[in-house]
């Protein structure tokens, strides 16, 4: 069973509470959360949104859940966002035909159609980083923030 989120980790967090055996019955988490350059959608403007909306849940989940394939906003905000109709035209298979009718005729920001590529289209994953971060719990504008040891000092 693989796990997909797109929006604030609170029911990951709760299933966790509940049962802390939880993660290691997933065999695989993908999420759209989190930011590694400060860049925010709201009135935070140093934290994504997902993180931010529930802070405490994403703090648990980060801490609990291992080998977790984080989709950032900058990901999402730099992914090409035109031409979604030939994307996948030549793609003739059942997986190709479903994201297709995703981006079929729509022009958006990529933010939750991407978390489905590392599952569903495991090939179209061509770069990843495991680094060490932490989720900042506090401050108005901060709340939300992941700090990202780039130099693993950790």
């Amino acid at each position: 069973m693989a796990l997909l989120a797109t929006g604030p980790l609170t029911n990951p967090a709760i299933a966790y509470l509940l049962n802390n055996n939880f993660p290691n019955l997933l065999g695989g988490f993908v999420l759209m959360g989190g930011n590694y350059s400060g860049i925010g959608l709201n009135h935070a403007f140093s934290a994504e949104f997902n993180f931010h909306g529930d802070v405490d849940a994403t703090y648990i989940v980060i801490k609990n859940f291992k080998n977790i394939i984080i989709i950032p906003l900058e990901l999402a905000l730099e992914a090409p966002t035109t031409d979604f109709e030939n994307f996948f035209a030549s793609e003739k298979s059942e997986k190709g035909k479903f994201m297709k009718s995703i981006f079929e005729g729509k022009y958006q920001c990529l933010c939750d159609p991407l978390v489905a590529f590392p599952l569903i289209m495991p090939e179209t994953v061509t770069g990843v980083y495991k680094v060490y971060g932490e989720i900042v719990k506090e401050g108005y504008r901060t709340k939300g923030f992941v700090a990202i040891d780039w130099l693993n000092t950790k």
